[in-house]
C-alpha cells in the first residue's frame, strides 16, 4: 500500500492525447498536488533548491502575498526528444546558476564570520595584554612596598615576572589552570607578606605608645619634689592624667575592636567580590547561549523564507495550471457542442462513437483529477496554517528571548538568590553605617582628648628622644656585627662559586667522553646490523641448497620408479615396421653413448658388441628407454649446478655446518645414481638372448603374412617388401608363385602354432627374469637399509659412549663436593645441638611468661570479641543503610528510565499515528478511484456493444503499458535491481537529478543499472 501512496504522490493523471500538453500538465500536476507527505520527505531537497531565494525577515513575518518574483520556467509543446533533453538542459543549467549565486553569498557571509572571529581574537588578545601588564605593575609595587621593610625579595621578583604571553602561548589547556593558580598564589603571598609589615609596623606603634605611657610614669616619680611644692595643683594633675590614661586605654581598645572589624569586613567583601566575579562570569556564559539560540533562530527564520518562497513558487505554478485547467475547459466545451452538432449527421460511424466515448472518459478522469486537487490543496492549506502558527510561536519565543519580561526575571531562582545576597549585604551595610557614625562621634572626643594631651606628650618627648639615641647607638653596633657576618658569608660564596667552577669542568668533560661511548656504540650497532644482514643471506644460500637436494631426491625417486616400469612394458611386444626399429636402436644407442660420456662412465667393448641392433629391441622398449633417460639427463644436469654452486661457495669438507652436510648428501646420492644405471646396463645382455629368438619368429611370421598378402595384390606384396627388412633372403622368397603358397598353406598354419607356443614360453621366460630383478633391486635396497640403520646405531652408541663418560666425571667431581658438604655438616651439626640445649633453657623461661601473657590474652579476647560483635552489629546497620539507598536510586534512575521510555513511545506513537494518518487518506483516495474504475468495468460488462468491451480492454493494455511515473510514455526501460519497468526518460531524469531510487520499492540504482527494452 505504500507504494502505491508514493505512486499516487508522484503520478498524477494525464487528460490530453497531446504529448506536449501532457508534459506540461503532467508535471504541473505533479508539483501542485503533491502530497503534504512529500513536501515533508523533501523539505531538506527544497531548502537547498536553488530555486529557494532569501527574502527579508519582514516580508518573512508579514501575511503572505503571492508575487511572482521570477518567470517560471514551463515547457511548451515537444516535438521530438531532442528538444526535450535541450529544455531539460536549460532548467539544470538555470538550476546550477542559481546553486552557483548562493554558494558565493554562503561563501562571503563565512568570510565575514571569520573576519569576526579574528578580530574578537585580537581583542581577547588586547585584554589578556592588559590584564598581564596591571598584575605585573601590582606585583611589583606590592614587592617594592615589600622591599621597605624586607631585604630578601629580588630573586622572587625577577623569578615571578615573566612574559605571560609567550608562556601562555607554550602551555597546553590543563597546565594553563595550574600555572595561572601559581600566579594567584605569588600575588597572595606577596599580599599576605605585606599585611604582615603593616601588622607588625602596628604592633610596634602599640609598644611605642605603651612605653610612652611608662615614660609618663617615670617623669611622674622624678617631679615628686616638685609636686610637693605644688600640692593642690599636683592633685588635680595626678586626677586628669588618671582620667586621661583611662581614656587612652579605652580609646586604644576601641581602635583594635575596629582594626579587627575592619579585617573582617575587607574578608567579607573579598568573598563577595569572588561569588560576583563567578555571577559575572555565569551571566556571560548565558549571554553565549542567549547568542547561540539567536544564531540559531536565524537559521530558522532563514529556512522559513526559503519555505515561504518555495510555497510561493508553488502557488504561483497551482495559478499557471488552474489556469491551463481553465483554458481546457473551454476548450472541451467547444469540443463536445461539435460532437453534439456532429452527432445526428453521422450515429453510425465508429469514429464518432468512439470519440464521444473517450470525451466521457476524460471527464471522469477531469472530474478525479479535480477532486485529487482539491484534497491536495487542502492538505496544502492546512498545512500552511500550521505553518504559520509555527512561525508565530518561534517570532514569540524570539521576542520573548530578546526582551524578556520582568516577571520571569523575578520568578528565576538566581534573581532570587542574588536578591536574598543583597539583602543581606544592604542589612550589613546599614549595620556598618551606624558602627561608623559611632565611630566617627567617638573619634571626635578622642580628639579633643588628644589636643589636651598634646602638651604632656611634648613635655615627656625630651626624655623619650634620649632613650631614642641611646637605642640607635645600640642598634649601629649590631648592624656592624651583621656586616661583618655577611661579609663572611660572602666569602664562603665565592669559595663556594670557584669550587662549582671546577664540578662544571669535570661535568663538561664527562659529557664529551659520553658522546665519543656513544658514537662507539652506534658504530658498534651498525657492525651488529651488517652482520645481521650476511647470516640472513647465508640462510636464504642454504635454503635453496636444500630446495635443491630436494628436487634431487625427487628425481631419484622418479628414477627408481621407472626402473621398475621397464621390466613391465619390455613383455608387451607388438610386431612394427623394421624401419621404426632400426630408427629407435639408433637411438637408443646414442642416448646410451652420451649418458655414459656424460656421467663419466667408460663403455667396454664387450659391452658395444652386446648392444642390441636394430632387429633385436623393440620400438617400444625404445620408446621407453628414451622417456626413461630424460630425467636422468635433468639429475645429471642439476648435479652438475650444485657442485658448480659448492665450488662458488668453498665450503670446507669437515665443516660442521649443514651446508657441507648437504653437499656429501648430494655426492652419495650420485654414486648411487651411477650404481643404478650401470645396473641397468648389466641387465641389458640377458634381454638380447631373448630378443635374438623373437626375431627368428618374426621372420616366420612375416614372410608367411607376406605371401598371405601376395593373394591379395601384387601392388600391395611390392610396397610391402620395401618396407620389409633390407636383407637378400627377403627379395628371392617374394617370387614365388601362388600355386606354390597353396600348397604349403597348410604348412605354414602349423608352422605359426609353433611359433605361438615358442612366443609364449619366451614371454615366461622374461616374466621370470623381470620377478628375479625386482627380487634383487628389494634386497639391494634393504641392504642399504640395513648399512644406514648400522652407521646410525653406531653413532648412537658412540654418543652415549661419550655421554657415560660425561656422565661418570661430573658424578666423581658430586661425590667430592658432597664428601666436603658432609663434613661442613657434621660441624654445623655440634653447633645446632649446642644452640638447641641453650634454646630449651630459654623456651623454659618463655613458657612460663606465655603463660602469664596467655591470660592476660583471653582477657583481652573477650574484650575484642565484645567490641567485634559490636562493629559488626554497626557494619549491618550501615550496610543495610547503603543497600537501602542503593534500591532507593536504583528505583528512582528506573523511574527516570521508565519516564524516557514513555516520552520516547509517545512521541513514536503520535508520529505513527500521523503517518497512518496520512495513510488512510491515500487510501481512501485511491479506493474512490479503483471504486470509478470498478463501475465503469460493470457498466462495459452490462453494455451489449462488442466494440466498447474491446476499446475498455485497449484502454487498460494501454495503461499497463504506460510509464506508472510520468503517465505518458511507453514502457521501455527495466532496472536490473528490482526488476520493475518505466520509461528511460523518467529513469533518466531520476539518475541526472541524484533521486537515484525506484519510484516502486525505493531501491537504489547506479549507471549501469537501467536498460531498455523493446515491448511488442
Amino acid at each position: 500500500m505504500s507504494k502505491r501512496a508514493h505512486e499516487d504522490e508522484t503520478e498524477p493523471p494525464t487528460i490530453m492525447s497531446n504529448a506536449g500538453l501532457q508534459l506540461s500538465l503532467s508535471r504541473g500536476s505533479s508539483e501542485a498536488s503533491s502530497s503534504p507527505a512529500a513536501e515533508m520527505s523533501k523539505r531538506a531537497h527544497v531548502s537547498d533548491s536553488p530555486l529557494a531565494g532569501t527574502p527579508d525577515l519582514e516580508e518573512s513575518r508579514s501575511v503572505p502575498h503571492f508575487v511572482l518574483t521570477s518567470e517560471p520556467v514551463s515547457f511548451s509543446r515537444v516535438t521530438s526528444i531532442d528538444e526535450l533533453d535541450k529544455r531539460v538542459l536549460q532548467l539544470q543549467n538555470q538550476k546550477l546558476y542559481e546553486a552557483l549565486s548562493m554558494n558565493k553569498d554562503h561563501i562571503a557571509e563565512l568570510r565575514t564570520q571569520i573576519v569576526n572571529a579574528e578580530k574578537r581574537q585580537a581583542n581577547d588578545d588586547e585584554l589578556l595584554c592588559v590584564v598581564n601588564r596591571y598584575w605585573n605593575q601590582m606585583d611589583e609595587d606590592c614587592m617594592v612596598l615589600v622591599e621597605r621593610f624586607e631585604t630578601d625579595v629580588a630573586e622572587e621578583v625577577s623569578a615571578s615576572t615573566e612574559s605571560f604571553l609567550r608562556e601562555l602561548a607554550s602551555w597546553d589547556k590543563e597546565d594553563v589552570s595550574k600555572k595561572l593558580e601559581e600566579r594567584v598564589y605569588f600575588s597572595k603571598r606577596i599580599i599576605s607578606r605585606l599585611l604582615s609589615a603593616f601588622d607588625r609596623l602596628l604592633m610596634r606603634q602599640d609598644r611605642l605608645r605603651d612605653l610612652l605611657g611608662q615614660g609618663g610614669a617615670g617623669d611622674q616619680y622624678l617631679d615628686a619634689e616638685n609636686r610637693q611644692m605644688k600640692e593642690g595643683e599636683a592633685e588635680t594633675g595626678h586626677e586628669l592624667v588618671q582620667r586621661l590614661r583611662k581614656e587612652l586605654a579605652e580609646v586604644v581598645g576601641e581602635n583594635s575592636k575596629l582594626h579587627f572589624r575592619n579585617n573582617s569586613l575587607h574578608e567579607r567583601q573579598h568573598t563577595a567580590s569572588l561569588k560576583i566575579k563567578e555571577l559575572e562570569d555565569a551571566c556571560q556564559a548565558a549571554t553565549e547561549k542567549a547568542a547561540e539560540w539567536q544564531a540559531k533562530f536565524e537559521d530558522a527564520d532563514y529556512k522559513w523564507n526559503q519555505a515561504q518562497h518555495n510555497l510561493r513558487r508553488l502557488d504561483l505554478r497551482l495559478s499557471g495550471l488552474i489556469e491551463q485547467k481553465k483554458t481546457l475547459e473551454e476548450e472541451m466545451a467547444v469540443y463536445k457542442a461539435e460532437s453534439a452538432a456532429d452527432e445526428h449527421k453521422d450515429k453510425a460511424a465508429m469514429l464518432g462513437g468512439i470519440s464521444s466515448k473517450k470525451f466521457n472518459d476524460m471527464a471522469a478522469e477531469l472530474e478525479e483529477a479535480r477532486e485529487l486537487a482539491n484534497t491536495r490543496l487542502n492538505e496544502l492549506e492546512r498545512l500552511q496554517r500550521r505553518h504559520e502558527e509555527k512561525t508565530r510561536e518561534a517570532a514569540r519565543l524570539a521576542m520573548q528571548l530578546r526582551e524578556t519580561p520582568e516577571s520571569v526575571i523575578v520568578e528565576s531562582p538566581p534573581y532570587k538568590s542574588l536578591l536574598a545576597q543583597f539583602n543581606i549585604l544592604y542589612n550589613e551595610v546599614i549595620h556598618l553605617r551606624e558602627q561608623l557614625d559611632e565611630s566617627r562621634s567617638m573619634l571626635l572626643s578622642i580628639r579633643q582628648a588628644h589636643a589636651k594631651q598634646l602638651d604632656t606628650v611634648e613635655k615627656n618627648e625630651t626624655v623619650i628622644m634620649e632613650r631614642m639615641r641611646q637605642e640607635m647607638l645600640d642598634l649601629e653596633e649590631s648592624l656592624s656585627q651583621q656586616k661583618k657576618a655577611s661579609e663572611k658569608l660572602e666569602m664562603e660564596y665565592d669559595l663556594a662559586t670557584a669550587h662549582c667552577d671546577q664540578e662544571e669542568n669535570i661535568k663538561s668533560e664527562m659529557r664529551s667522553l659520553i658522546s665519543t661511548l656513544q658514537t662507539q656504540n652506534k658504530q658498534s650497532k651498525a657492525e651488529v646490523v651488517r652482520l645481521r644482514r650476511k647470516c640472513k643471506e647465508l640462510t636464504t644460500q642454504l635454503d635453496m641448497m636444500r630446495v635443491d637436494t630436494s628436487n634431487t631426491d625427487m628425481e631419484l625417486a622418479k628414477t627408481q620408479s621407472t626402473l621398475v616400469e621397464t621390466t613391465n612394458i619390455l613383455i608387451k611386444q607388438d610386431e612394427p615396421s623394421l624401419e621404426v626399429l632400426a630408427q629407435h636402436n639408433q637411438q637408443m644407442v646414442k642416448l646410451v653413448a652420451d649418458l655414459r660420456r656424460k656421467l663419466d662412465l667408460p663403455v667396454p667393448p664387450e659391452q658395444t658388441a652386446r648392444l642390441p641392433n636394430a632387429a633385436s629391441l623393440t620400438p617400444e622398449m625404445l620408446e621407453f628407454i628414451d622417456k626413461q633417460l630424460e630425467p636422468v639427463h635433468i639429475i645429471y644436469v642439476l648435479v652438475n649446478d650444485l657442485m658448480k654452486l659448492g665450488a662458488a661457495t668453498c665450503l670446507p669438507k669437515e665443516s660442521p655446518d649443514p651446508g657441507s652436510r648437504i653437499w656429501a648428501s648430494l655426492l652419495i646420492e650420485l654414486t648411487q645414481l651411477r650404481q643404478a644405471i650401470g645396473r641397468l646396463f648389466a641387465v641389458l645382455p640377458p634381454l638380447e638372448s631373448d630378443n635374438c629368438i623373437k626375431p627368428s619368429l618374426q621372420d616366420s611370421m612375416s614372410e608367411e603374412g607376406n605371401k598371405m598378402l601376395m593373394r591379395l595384390t601384387r601392388m600391395e606384396c611390392e610396397q610391402y617388401s620395401q618396407s620389409v627388412y633390407r636383407r637378400d633372403w627377403a627379395v628371392n622368397r617374394l617370387c614365388l608363385d601362388l600355386s606354390i603358397m597353396q600348397r604349403k598353406l597348410q604348412q605354414v598354419q602349423e608352422q605359426v602354432q609353433m611359433t605361438s607356443q615358442l612366443y609364449a614360453t619366451a614371454q615366461q621366460q622374461e616374466e621370470m627374469l623381470v620377478k628375479e630383478m625386482e627380487v634383487t633391486e628389494q634386497a639391494f635396497g634393504e641392504a642399504q637399509e640395513q648399512n644406514a640403520r648400522l652407521v646410525e646405531t653406531l653413532r648412537e652408541k658412540e654418543d652415549a659412549h661419550l655421554k657415560q663418560m660425561t656422565d661418570l666425571i661430573k658424578s666423581t667431581q658430586a661425590v667430592r663436593m658432597l664428601r666436603e658438604e658432609k663434613r661442613l655438616c657434621e660441624d654445623r651439626d655440634r653447633l645446632t645441638q649446642a644452640k638447641v640445649e641453650a634454646l630449651s633453657r630459654a623456651v623454659q623461661k618463655q613458657e612460663e611468661k606465655e603463660k602469664l601473657l596467655l591470660t592476660n590474652l583471653g582477657r583481652l579476647e573477650r574484650e575484642a570479641s565484645l567490641r567485634q560483635q559490636a562493629q559488626e552489629a554497626f557494619k549491618r546497620k550501615s550496610v543495610e543503610n547503603q543497600q537501602v539507598a542503593e534500591d532507593l536510586r536504583v528505583t528512582v534512575q528506573k523511574y527516570l528510565s521508565q519516564l524516557k521510555d514513555a516520552q520516547g513511545t509517545v512521541q513514536e506513537k503520535v508520529s505513527s499515528y500521523e503517518r497512518a494518518q496520512f495513510r488512510q487518506q491515500r487510501l481512501q483516495e485511491e479506493l474512490v478511484s479503483l471504486r470509478r474504475k470498478v463501475d465503469r468495468l460493470k457498466r462495459i460488462e452490462q453494455s451489449s456493444n462488442a466494440d466498447e468491451v474491446i476499446l475498455a480492454e485497449i484502454q487498460d493494455y494501454k495503461e499497463l503499458l504506460t510509464c506508472p511515473t510520468c503517465k505518458t510514455n511507453r514502457k521501455d526501460a527495466i532496472l536490473t535491481k528490482c526488476f520493475h519497468v518505466f520509461c528511460l526518460q523518467c529513469l533518466k531524469t531520476r539518475y541526472e537529478t541524484r533521486n537515484r531510487k525506484c519510484p516502486r520499492c525505493n531501491a537504489l540504482f547506479g549507471a549501469n543499472d537501467y536498460h531498455r527494452i523493446y515491448l511488442t
